[in-house]
C-alpha cells in the first residue's frame, strides 16, 4: 500500500488537544432486527442472511475497490465472537469506537501525529494518507484515506496502522476487520485502561460476579 511519508509529532496536553466527546450515530433497525450502531444479541447475531441490505455470502467473497478492507469468509463467528467478548467486559462496540473516534479528532484537524493527555494517560498519535481511499465493503458510503496509529506511552501497549475507516465499522457493525486489517477489541482496552474500569463499574451495577482479572486483563477473546 502507498503511503505518505510520517507526519512529525508534537506535544499537547488534555485541553489544548480539545478532547471532546463524540456523538454516536444514529441507530438504524434493520428487517432482522440488528441494529447499526446499537447493541445485538449474539444469537441474532449468528441468525443474520444479510447486513446492511448486503448478502452475508456477498459480504465474505467482497473485495471493494485495490484498497478496500476484506472481508473473511466465516464473518458471522467473527462479528459473534467479537459480540461475546465486549459484552462479557460489560462495554459495547460504539464505547471501543468512541475512544478511538475521540483520540482521532487530536490529529484529523491539522494531519500531523501528536503526544497528548487522555483519561489519565499520555497517547502518541499519528496518521499516514493513502493516494487513494479504501472503500466500505457493506457499500455504507463510508471511505477513508486516512491510515492510524496510536500508542499508549505509559504501558507501551498500541494500535498499528490500521484505516480510519475501522472506526466506522466497528461502532456500526461491530466489525473490527478481514484478512488486511484487523483491531483486536482486547487490545483497544489494553490501550485505553480506564475502558476496564467502566466496564467492571456496569458489571457490577447489572449484579453480574465476574472474575476481576478477566477485566485487567483481558488478554483472550471468549
Amino acid at each position: 500500500m502507498e503511503e505518505s511519508e510520517n507526519l512529525q509529532h508534537q506535544e499537547r496536553t488534555e485541553d489544548e488537544a480539545g478532547v471532546e466527546q463524540i456523538k454516536q450515530i444514529k441507530v438504524e433497525v434493520e428487517p432482522s432486527g440488528f441494529k447499526i450502531g446499537g447493541e445485538n444479541s449474539t444469537d441474532l447475531i449468528r441468525s443474520l442472511k444479510e447486513l446492511n441490505g448486503q448478502a452475508i455470502e456477498d459480504l465474505e467473497e467482497r473485495k471493494v475497490g485495490e484498497y478496500s478492507v476484506r472481508i473473511i469468509s466465516n464473518l458471522l463467528d467473527i462479528l459473534a465472537s467479537d459480540n461475546d467478548f465486549v459484552i462479557s467486559q460489560g462495554l459495547t462496540h460504539q464505547d471501543l469506537a468512541r475512544v478511538l473516534r475521540e483520540a482521532s479528532v487530536n490529529y484529523e484537524s491539522e494531519k500531523r501525529g501528536k503526544i497528548f493527555n487522555y483519561k489519565g494517560n499520555r497517547y502518541l498519535l499519528g496518521l499516514n494518507l493513502m493516494k487513494r481511499n479504501v472503500l466500505s465493503p457493506f457499500k455504507d458510503d463510508t471511505d477513508t484515506s486516512i491510515i492510524f496509529y496510536i500508542a499508549n506511552l505509559d504501558n507501551d501497549e498500541k494500535i498499528g496502522l490500521s484505516p480510519a475507516l475501522l472506526i466506522e465499522m466497528i461502532e456500526r457493525y461491530g466489525f473490527y476487520g478481514g484478512r488486511e486489517y484487523r483491531i483486536e477489541p482486547s487490545q483497544i482496552i489494553k490501550v485505553f485502561p480506564h475502558l476496564r474500569e467502566e466496564g467492571k463499574k456496569r458489571l457490577l451495577a447489572r449484579g453480574i460476579k465476574k472474575d476481576v482479572a478477566d477485566l485487567l486483563n483481558p488478554d483472550e477473546e471468549k
